[in-house]
């Protein structure tokens, strides 16, 4: 299950212009320090936080060499709309493979 949500946060931060390599969650956290990027984080730490606890993003982050970069335009708008959705079924499944 975990490596298919890896799989899911990979290609969300494809689409919207990141590195295949790389996972928004480390992407949200290398670029805390803007308000926006911040607030995804956020969202992204509590869908994983049943299975992972919290600082999620930084520890993807630490595993992610990658380089992670910012985003404009209609992505940037589309992102949060995405992230929320995909973080609210990550966070009903983990939390229930929690019970498992």
């Amino acid at each position: 299950m975990k490596q298919f949500i890896v799989w899911v946060d990979q290609g969300i931060n494809l689409l919207f212009g990141g590195n295949i390599d790389a996972t928004i969650s480390a992407r949200c956290y290398a670029n805390r320090e803007a308000s926006y990027w911040n607030r995804l984080m956020i969202i992204v730490d509590c869908a994983f936080y049943p299975t992972e606890g919290k600082d999620h993003c930084k520890n993807s982050f630490e595993s992610d060499p990658e380089i992670h970069f910012n985003i404009a335009g209609w992505r940037r708008f589309l992102l949060p709309i995405v992230v929320v959705q995909a973080s609210i079924i990550i966070w009903i499944i983990n939390k229930i493979s929690s019970y498992f």
